[in-house]
């Protein structure tokens, strides 16, 4: 099986809208899920520099505005996502990964 990266636009409905314009999502087994999650992480934290996780982001701090990650460990599935600042770090995203 494979992973499938999935970007959507952030609205009203989703945590962190009010920072991020979109959210990256990956589907697929979670063997297979967690390692695409980590390289593609790596990759934003090469290209922008360091984040932290969504709910972490202190405003003036030294980590990154651009982009940020979320894991939810208490889910059933344990989703893994990214969250992307604007238009350019989409077109950026779109590029490398999709």
């Amino acid at each position: 099986m494979t992973v499938y990266i999935k970007l959507e636009t952030l609205d009203r409905r989703h945590k962190g809208h009010n920072r991020f314009k979109f959210r990256v999502y990956f589907e697929g087994p979670i063997a297979e899920r967690a390692p695409k999650f980590i390289e593609v992480r790596n990759d934003l934290w090469a290209c922008y520099g360091p984040s932290s996780e969504r709910d972490v982001y202190i405003p003036g701090s030294a980590v990154s505005n651009q982009w940020a990650w979320h894991t939810e460990e208490y889910s059933s599935r344990r989703n893994f996502y990214l969250y992307l600042k604007g238009d350019e770090e989409a077109s950026y995203f779109k590029l490398k990964w999709m």
